[in-house]
């Protein structure tokens, strides 16, 4: 029996889906936020995360960025009443296999943990006698296990990543519509105006553009050397909008930001934070307008071990 772990702040609604899931073979753990999250995932191994996107603490989007930036591959489907185009971007940007807004009907969320859930078996299948090594670039696609790896570090995917990568290098050369690349990664519960496919694809362009092709990307162009950057981390989602904490005479200070181009690990901020103002970053998820913080000093660097004669 597959293992569903449902994390959401609403009591009822934990009930009537672990009542339901339970009907169509599931076995359902409940959580009410993520404070004990990690360790029902070390605990339980559940096969899939439901995980609502606004709750009290560490927010869904939070706690999603926090798994993919460990490597944690299992699937995930965010859960939501905000329901807008950007909201579906900014989750499955943060890692999301898939999203479904509230209200919904139960039977939706079950075919999408079925068809998230056979996505996640086909990329654990025993090796394709018909896959083989792809490579492109300094890039290696081991279609029989797959993996994903340069220079021989192994690049964790989600089962989503995966399906859509296989798909194009199965292509390659050959134009594809959005249509048909959801066909082949999402299968036949794909909507035609799912934009999923349009987050995944991230463009790192070494000069192999050509004429004729046709992409949707963010492509840098020049740096800014005055520009005001923060970790990713530090920005957060609340009902306002996206959002900073900035730290001030001990409090924590929600500041609405729009954010600008992200590269490293580290986000632009357009408007909205000045130069030389401090930010909340670990644990920013979980703050709150108003919050009393202490702010600790880093510890400082070890010296260097002297060389030995």
């Amino acid at each position: 029996m597959k293992k569903i772990l449902l994390v959401d702040d609403d009591p009822e609604l934990r009930q009537l889906l672990a009542t339901y899931l339970g009907r169509h073979g599931f076995d359902t753990l409940l959580l009410p936020d993520t404070r004990q999250l990690d360790a029902y995932l070390e605990r339980f191994q559940p096969h899939l995360v439901v995980l609502d996107l606004m709750m009290p603490g560490e927010d869904g989007l939070a706690a999603c960025r926090r798994l993919r930036g460990r490597g944690e591959t299992l699937p995930i489907i965010m859960l939501t009443a905000r329901d807008e185009p950007v909201d579906r971007v900014i989750g499955l940007e943060m890692g999301a296999d898939d999203y479904v807004g509230k209200p919904f009907d139960p039977r939706e969320l079950v075919a999408r943990i079925e068809a998230v859930l056979r996505r996640g078996q086909q990329s654990t299948a025993a090796p394709d006698a018909n896959g083989g090594v792809i490579t492109f670039g300094d890039w290696s696609l081991d279609r029989g296990t797959r993996q994903l790896s340069r220079s021989g570090e192994v690049v964790a995917l989600t089962s989503g990543e995966f399906a859509l990568l296989n798909a194009l290098v199965a292509n390659a050369r050959r134009p594809m519509k959005r249509e048909r690349l959801l066909e082949l990664t999402r299968g036949d519960d794909s909507e035609s105006f799912d934009r999923a496919i349009d987050v995944q694809v991230r463009l790192d362009n070494d000069g192999g553009l050509r004429a004729g092709g046709t992409v949707n990307g963010a492509i840098v162009t020049g740096r800014k050397p005055a520009a005001v950057v923060v970790p990713e981390q530090s920005v957060v989602l609340r009902p306002a909008g996206k959002v900073v904490y900035v730290i001030a005479d001990g409090k924590a200070r929600q500041r609405i930001v729009e954010p600008g181009v992200k590269q490293g690990g580290r986000i632009e901020i357009v408007k909205g934070l000045a130069a030389g103002e401090l930010v909340a970053e670990d644990g920013a998820g979980f703050l709150s307008d108003g919050a009393a913080v202490t702010v600790k000093a880093a510890p400082a660097a070890r010296p260097a071990p002297a060389a030995k004669p």
